[in-house]
């Protein structure tokens, strides 16, 4: 039945993408705080500000952080 087939594809997407986030997150954590830590499955920024919230169609935080050493990041492709 299309119920339970949507269902389960929203079940398996949402596990795609989560299961990176958990074992990035997992990784973080055995590693301790090192600031020079690089992981696979996560990135992490430092000094990171909320400056803003926005609330349509959901709730979007607007962030401010000092991306002068993330020059050959594409944004506009990231997630």
């Amino acid at each position: 039945n299309l119920d339970h087939y949507l269902d389960v594809q929203f079940r398996l997407m949402r596990q795609d993408f989560v299961f990176p986030l958990r074992k990035g997150i997992t990784d973080f954590k055995k590693n301790g705080c090192q600031k020079n830590y690089i992981c696979s499955d996560l990135r992490l920024y430092y000094d990171v500000h909320i400056v803003g919230t926005v609330f349509q169609d959901g709730i979007d935080h607007i962030l401010k952080f000092n991306v002068s050493k993330l020059k050959n990041v594409k944004w506009d492709l990231s997630k």
